[in-house]
């Protein structure tokens, strides 16, 4: 059973029909959430699920939907959202008009998923009989077979049952053989995992070898993680931490076994168990608390404490065993954990009273660059000096960096409580704009704000900014600043939300008062971007002047190609876009990068960027990899639209002599480029002969119109042995003709 089958139609019947953009996003909704672009999901199910409900194709709308609840539940354990909604689902998809749509049997695993991540281990009969009753309703034919057995297999494991979920992944596997084998890494997944927890290391690092080539970026990380495991466990720790991938790039699903690698490396001394570990299981937390994860929360908490203890700070295990009780009762088998934290304090050493130094200053002064070894002392000093506003704050920002917030805050309000300091005030305010907690900042300075003085405003500017109230926080900013028009980084930040509401005109007056009266460096950059979007070329070179940026033309605009970076931005949908460019001036750069035919083109645009590369920290390339990716920078707009047009190019490869010729005949003819996108791997079967496939984008400029780039085309292409397909091209050019001749080679080619 191949349940893509109605969705494949569907698609071709929906592109035939001219509903393209639908077309498109039943291909794209289900690869950014196995890529892990779940931002552009979000963005993009709406639509679908619009659209799918205006063409009254109940069918469309259980298919996006499912795949918005793989994105949020599989991938991101949201549990507080993907129940409810997965519940509805259920109902949804078990109606007359959408019982009998294959993806119905998926939603299945939505609602079975959403328990798992709730309480794994407390709905393991739920768990067991939802996938029982679901398999009996399809074989192993069809996909779901994968995943269905793989939440079943995922049930034993939980359950503590190693051996039995051992046997039930091997059964599965054995029973679609017949089929032809299970397609996809599910079930290939829960084998590895079970024979790792039961201790056969050995074996759990073969059995990788049967899911290592699947193409989901989410499923390489997975493999990636769990090979990490083996590796570790059979005292092989280099090589675990070297294919164990960076935090930043996984999702919340991988989070357990992410931090199991790590306490195992850290006992091995080839991690550094240090307090930022701990601040970033304590994001993990954080993320997962909101998303109702408590299973897997209640996880966290025991890794945290036995990785505190590890490093010697049992106060901070003690701190995670506190936090888990309120975790623990929401949990049907608490003492599972209960049992875990008894045995890691069993045998770990009591905590010591820290000694104080004379005075709250000395303690201030002897304090090292670990905010979480500091915390015993900070804690002591501020009950032997209440009144000690900065040892209060200090405090705060160490429970803060340690990933505690909600400690910060109450020590804050405590000591402020004792001595109504501005300072703590401040740091409290900070605090709760922090945590985007706007109602209790609102609250705080409509109390206190007078203790604050100017800075009131400033903080209630900042908030509105994060709440999206731009006016508001420009009419806040642009009173402060009339009154205190020395404060300059009051004035670059009501340039920045001028800036951001495309008021450059007044960004740039802004900017140029803050550049006159300061050392060169940022200003003149975020002057430049400014001056860049209205055309003040005068000041951008003034300020690249400043800044030792050479420019070799004297007037106008500059176009001087340097090297080649990243932009990333947002398409005329929304969706996050990240595009290869090269670099042409100080802030701006033209994008290299094609957009997939049937988007908005954007090869050629001339983009202006803050070549701030702090905004993409955790994603640049490093220092010594010369082979890496170029340096990523944020799009601030598109300053020059090429509005190029591209179609799919498809067909038989002729070989590279031809294709270099075609290349170049359009190029010259028309300046359309030809972009060539497979490789030998792409392989067509006609009449049961293997054929090596080309499959590119041909991209024309405005100023060539699809007929005749179309003509040209047929022309080039006239020799070719077998002739190649661009049907939405022939479409775009009016020759209907052309275009059923085109469909009919591309179902004769099997494209």
């Amino acid at each position: 059973m191949n349940i893509w089958d109605w969705v494949n139609r569907l698609q071709h019947e929906l592109a035939e029909a001219g509903h393209t953009r639908v077309a498109q996003l039943i291909d794209s909704v289900p690869s950014a959430t196995c890529d892990g672009n779940h931002s552009d999901v979000e963005a993009m199910v709406p639509e679908g699920v619009a659209a799918a409900r205006a063409l009254k194709q109940p069918w469309l709308e259980v298919f996006f939907r499912h795949w918005l609840m793989q994105s949020r539940v599989l991938h991101r354990y949201d549990a507080h959202y993907g129940t409810g909604q997965a519940v509805e689902l259920l109902e949804f998809a078990t109606r007359p008009e959408t019982r009998d749509c294959p993806q119905s049997v998926c939603v299945t695993q939505d609602l079975a998923a959403c328990y798992s991540i709730v309480d794994g281990e407390g709905f393991v009969p739920e768990r067991l009989a939802a996938a029982s009753e679901t398999l009996e309703r399809i074989d192993p034919s069809w996909a779901c077979w994968d995943c269905i057995s793989a939440e079943y297999a995922g049930a034993l494991i939980d359950d503590g049952q190693y051996e039995e979920a051992i046997a039930y992944c091997k059964k599965q596997q054995r029973l679609a053989q017949p089929h032809g084998g299970i397609r996809g890494s599910g079930v290939a997944a829960c084998l590895t995992d079970a024979l790792t927890d039961a201790g056969k290391y050995k074996e759990a690092l073969t059995s990788l070898n049967a899911w290592r080539d699947h193409d989901e970026e989410s499923t390489q990380r997975e493999w990636r993680v769990a090979r990490a495991r083996c590796l570790v466990m059979l005292n092989r720790a280099d090589e675990a931490a070297e294919v164990l991938p960076a935090l930043n790039t996984i999702d919340p699903e991988l989070y357990i076994d992410w931090v199991r690698v790590c306490a195992e490396l850290c006992k091995r001394e080839v991690m550094d168990n240090s307090w930022q570990l701990g601040a970033a299981l304590r994001k993990m937390q954080t993320k997962l608390t909101a998303h109702g994860a408590f299973g897997i929360v209640a996880h966290l908490h025991v890794y945290g404490a036995e990785l505190a203890l590890g490093r010697g700070q049992r106060h901070m295990a003690e701190r995670h065993r506190t936090a888990a009780d309120a975790v623990l009762e929401k949990l049907r088998r608490p003492e599972l954990f209960r049992s875990k934290f008894d045995a890691l304090f069993k045998t770990a050493p009591a905590a010591a009273l820290p000694e104080l130094a004379e005075t709250a200053q000395a303690v201030l002064d002897g304090l090292g660059d670990d905010p979480e070894a500091d915390l015993p002392v900070l804690s002591r000093a501020c009950e032997r000096w209440p009144e000690q506003a900065e040892v209060a704050t200090v405090l705060a920002r160490a429970l803060r960096a340690t990933g505690w917030p909600d400690a910060a805050e109450h020590e804050l309000r405590a000591a402020f409580e004792r001595s109504e300091s501005p300072e703590v005030l401040r740091e409290l305010a900070n605090s709760l704009m922090a945590q985007g907690r706007h109602d209790d900042l609102d609250a705080l300075l409509d109390r206190h704000g007078d203790g604050l003085g100017h800075l009131a405003a400033r903080f209630r500017a900042r908030s509105l900014k994060m709440r999206g109230d731009m006016e508001g926080a420009t009419q806040v900013l642009t009173e402060y600043v009339e009154k205190h028009d020395d404060d300059d980084s009051a004035l670059r930040e009501l340039a920045r939300i001028h800036r951001d509401e495309g008021r450059h005109d007044a960004a740039l007056e802004l900017l140029d008062v803050v550049v006159g009266r300061n050392e060169p460096g940022p200003d003149d950059w975020d002057r430049m971007i400014s001056a860049t979007i209205i055309g003040d070329w005068v000041k951008v070179r003034a300020s690249a002047e400043r800044v030792e940026y050479d420019i070799e033309s004297d007037e106008g605009p500059i176009d001087e190609p340097r090297g080649l970076i990243r932009v990333r931005g947002r398409d005329d949908r929304g969706a996050e876009v990240t595009d290869v460019a090269l670099a042409t001036g100080p802030v701006t750069a033209r994008v290299l990068s094609f957009a997939t035919p049937g988007e908005t083109e954007r090869y050629g645009d001339t983009v202006v960027f803050d070549p701030d590369p702090s905004v993409y920290a955790d994603e640049q390339p490093d220092d010594d990899d010369e082979d890496g990716a170029p340096v990523l920078f944020p799009t601030v707009t598109v300053l020059d639209h090429a509005r190029r047009k591209t179609y799919i190019f498809d067909g038989v490869h002729p070989g590279e002599e031809a294709v270099q010729a075609l290349r170049d005949g359009l190029f010259e003819a028309s300046g359309t480029i030809l972009s060539v996108r497979s490789d030998e791997s792409y392989q067509l079967f006609i009449d049961d002969e293997p054929s090596t496939g080309i499959y590119a984008y041909v991209s024309h400029p405005s100023d060539a119109t699809p007929a005749e780039v179309h003509k040209l085309l047929t022309d080039l292409t006239k020799d070719w042995p077998k002739p190649p397909t661009w049907p939405d091209l022939a479409k775009a050019a009016g020759d209907s003709a052309a275009e059923q001749r085109h469909h009919e080679l591309a179902e004769e080619y099997g494209l």
